[in-house]
């Protein structure tokens, strides 16, 4: 895991600001977001659910950032998205 990776989840998951390069942390009222490069692909709301979504960017720093979340791993197989190996188009969605 890269260290930027590592770093901003980290900062994620303890509700505290961050912001290197084209990562970013940022704590609103009634929910953490994790951006990349200005999108928002994880909301962590106050009650602890958690969304997220690839913003239409399926790419490989995007998906090493969703990866690194807890209970979640995407990944692309002969064109597919897959978000623990079951398909997924990559829109916003609700993690249990």
């Amino acid at each position: 895991m890269r260290k930027i990776t590592e770093d901003s989840i980290n900062a994620f998951y303890n509700k505290k600001r961050f912001k290197q390069r084209n990562m970013e942390v940022y704590i609103g009222e009634f929910s953490t977001q994790l951006r990349l490069h200005g999108n928002t692909i994880a909301i962590m709301n106050d009650n602890g659910v958690l969304e997220i979504t690839t913003c239409g960017y399926d790419t490989r720093t995007t998906k090493d950032r969703l990866s690194a979340l807890k209970g979640i791993k995407v990944r692309t197989r002969q064109g597919q998205l897959y978000l623990n190996n079951k398909e997924w188009d990559g829109e916003l969605i609700t993690i249990n």
